[in-house]
């Protein structure tokens, strides 16, 4: 995966998020603080100062909707839904001790950002290529946001995870830890996944948790979603059907504690309509795993 299409993909997902804060229905499923970073961060690296002016206009949502479910139905949506699943198990393991949050790929999200203050005992990492990482650290020294991240430069297709962790002076592999895996895992081979998901279990204690998402392997993309990818140099990666990825994440010492579906996520958000195009799409689940072994 090239940086470019990491940086790509990493402003397309917040762009989406901030439309989507804007939705008169959904936009409460995007929290407040997380659509106003997003939208300081997008006018940053874009270097468009007045950007967000036009995503009330009517005529430009009924477009990107159109676009959407032409291209990829329920994308937008789940990019919220997946985050607050996230979000809502990093939490509670946080407030059941849990003292580290490891962000694989982290890109522009603002997870840690806004929980470093809420739990300021615990320590929040975010690991990413150096490009990428250097634009989000640009724009979040933009804004008066002050967060203790430890944000660690890796391109993990040449460096270890273990390495880059083990040599890091504030990384504890005897704290209790949530290691998140957020839109990655389809740039990824099932090998490299593998390999992956064992230097989690060495690098964690056990109780800890492992939360990431991944495709679904039934069903083929829509042909804009191709075409995307094909010009974003997206190669087709890790995909799974959902009901073998507890017996996947058993290899590596981890139990599933949760699976959380693309379509059943956003049944209570969409019309019928809507539910009939997302029965149709391939999509990406979250899978919520703890460190047992």
């Amino acid at each position: 995966m090239s940086e470019s299409t990491t940086s790509a993909s990493a402003l397309l997902v917040s762009k989406g998020l901030v439309f989507l804060s804007r939705d008169s229905k959904r936009g409460s499923l995007v929290p407040k603080e997380s659509a106003e970073l997003l939208l300081s961060f997008i006018r940053t690296l874009t270097h468009k100062p007045h950007y967000g002016k036009h995503l009330t206009f009517p005529p430009y949502r009924f477009m990107v909707r159109t676009l959407v479910n032409l291209a990829y139905p329920g994308m937008i949506l789940n990019y919220a839904l997946r985050k607050r699943v996230i979000e809502a198990a990093t939490v509670e393991h946080l407030q059941n001790g849990a003292r580290q949050v490891v962000v694989i790929g982290a890109g522009f999200d603002t997870l840690t950002l806004r929980l470093s203050r809420q739990f300021p005992n615990a320590r929040f990492f975010e690991i990413d290529k150096p490009e990428t990482q250097s634009a989000k650290r640009s724009a979040v020294l933009a804004t008066s946001l002050q967060a203790p991240i430890e944000f660690v430069p890796a391109d993990l297709s040449v460096s270890k995870l273990q390495d880059v962790l083990t040599n890091h002076p504030r990384f504890d592999k005897n704290a209790v830890s949530i290691f998140i895996l957020e839109g990655v895992s389809m740039y990824l081979s099932e090998a490299t996944i593998a390999d992956l998901f064992r230097q989690i279990q060495q690098l964690s204690a056990k109780g800890s948790l492992f939360a990431f998402t991944f495709m679904d392997d039934r069903g083929r993309d829509r042909l804009l979603s191709r075409l995307w990818q094909k010009r974003h140099e997206r190669m087709e990666g890790f995909a799974m059907t959902p009901e073998r990825m507890s017996a996947f994440v058993k290899l590596f010492g981890m139990e599933q504690r949760s699976l959380h579906l693309f379509q059943e996520m956003q049944k209570p958000y969409v019309s019928t309509k809507e539910w009939e195009l997302l029965m149709r799409t391939r999509g990406e689940h979250v899978c919520i795993a703890e460190r047992t072994a």
